[in-house]
């Protein structure tokens, strides 16, 4: 009998979970939040999206970038053309930002996870237009400890967050990451002449018809092609390391680029049918680096001493 009974009881409760799993509510998957920023009116039109600024503060730097009519400038610590391609891929990546679910609302973690106020390692700030408040506003900290997310915070929350889409190569950007370093604006299937200018000589390499020559006041050569097409390569697409901060600086004795100083070092000199751009290299900033500038520009740059050494400055031989 009471084994009966024990499968009777058995029975009912075999029944009775079997209707609870079938009409129980099913877990949603896990979706994390996305940021309110996905509208975001990035055109290059400009009556459409007349313009995008972007602010990235760090713990002690400050840098403004403005998109107008499909263009990126830095304008802020001082003007001067922005990368492109990271500027935009920037704005895409805090479009599809995938914010997580909250981790902490209390406020003394904020600065353990590097997302307050007072110590934060990157805050985000993007406006639409001309407006006043940004469109999003938002901290991003350090890394968990699988390095797989990053701590965040929406600037007028409390709440700490997890998020996704943001690593920290783009974190840990500084100001010269963001420039088009790129010293020279003239393409390479636009250089007629080259001209390489030391103090005592002056090396030219001139454009003749499909080839090159290259040649001193005393001697010319038809080069090597393969050399002569290299080395144009290297000068049109040659990089900074990096700015001086003052930005427009009006005295360039300190930095040995007056032009009569820097006639006594080295200068270079590209020249299309239309524009030439000059380079005045001046001292050394130390024993790695030069000082530099593009002549008329208010800015000074550094390069590398094996740049110019190694890779720009080439004598007439160098080109058989």
């Amino acid at each position: 009998m009471k084994l009966k009974q024990l499968g009777v009881l058995l029975t009912a409760l075999l029944v009775v979970t079997a209707i609870f799993l079938l009409v129980r509510p099913k877990q949603k998957p896990y979706q994390p939040y996305t940021t309110p920023f996905n509208g975001l009116n990035t055109s290059t039109k400009t009556a459409e999206a007349p313009r995008v600024r972007v602010e990235l503060i760090k713990q002690s730097a400050k840098y403004i970038f403005e998109g107008n009519d499909g263009k990126w400038e830095a304008v802020y610590p001082f003007n001067f053309p922005a990368d492109q391609k990271l500027l935009n891929e920037f704005v895409d990546i805090v479009k599809k930002l995938e914010v997580g679910e909250v981790i902490s609302i209390r406020e003394d973690k904020q600065n353990e996870y590097q997302v307050s106020q007072n110590n934060k390692r990157l805050q985000v700030m993007v406006y639409e237009g001309t407006k006043k408040e940004p469109a999003i506003s938002f901290f991003v900290g350090k890394e968990s400890t699988d390095y797989k997310v990053s701590f965040f915070r929406y600037s007028n929350s409390k709440e700490i967050r997890t998020c996704k889409g943001l690593y920290p190569i783009v974190i840990d950007r500084i100001f010269r990451d963001w420039l088009n370093r790129k010293i020279f604006t003239i393409k390479k299937e636009d250089v007629e002449q080259i001209k390489l200018i030391y103090p005592n000589e002056t090396l030219l390499l001139k454009k003749n018809g499909y080839k090159w020559n290259a040649s001193t006041p005393l001697y010319s050569i038809t080069g090597d092609k393969s050399k002569l097409d290299a080395y144009i390569d290297t000068v049109v697409n040659f990089e900074f390391d990096d700015c001086v901060e003052q930005g427009n600086i009006t005295d360039f004795k300190p930095y040995g680029l007056t032009e009569g100083q820097a006639k006594a070092n080295f200068q270079l000199e590209i020249k299309s049918k239309n524009k030439t751009e000059k380079i005045l290299i001046g001292n050394k900033a130390d024993q790695y680096r030069y000082f530099y500038r593009k002549a008329g520009l208010p800015e000074v740059f550094i390069i590398s001493v094996f740049r110019i050494d190694n890779r720009i400055k080439k004598i007439l031989s160098e080109f058989k």
